[in-house]
């Protein structure tokens, strides 16, 4: 999964797709597409709409077939981005399944410990 996130969403890469990503693929996030197609079809468009978008992924927490990964996800420069977790359901080495969760970085916050 660390090299998944690394190649497709930090390096983006969309062959990554083709390298981890297992054919009976479950996308569960509402704005990607089911499949390994759909992902690498609507990432790639993410890709083009935001050419300067980063991912940055901060810790990686694994048990039995579950990986999460929690990043911080900026799509234009300048802008505080977002805190997502990405968790990955993993069989027989390859990734079958993508759940998303996200919250906008806030511009102030009660407590000085940072999202990341």
């Amino acid at each position: 999964v660390t090299a998944f996130v690394d190649q497709l969403l930090v390096r983006k890469d969309l062959t990554a797709i083709d390298a981890y990503v297992g054919a009976d693929y479950h996308e569960h996030s509402p704005n990607i597409s089911d499949g390994a197609a759909g992902l690498k079809a609507d990432l790639g468009s993410y890709f083009d709409k935001f050419p300067q978008s980063s991912v940055t992924p901060k810790r990686v927490i694994a048990e039995g077939d579950l990986v999460a990964v929690h990043s911080h996800y900026v799509d234009t420069p300048g802008e505080r981005g977002r805190s997502v977790i990405d968790l990955f359901r993993v069989r027989d080495a390859r990734i079958v399944e993508h759940w998303s969760s996200e919250q906008a970085v806030p511009e102030t916050a009660a407590n000085d410990n940072t999202m990341f």
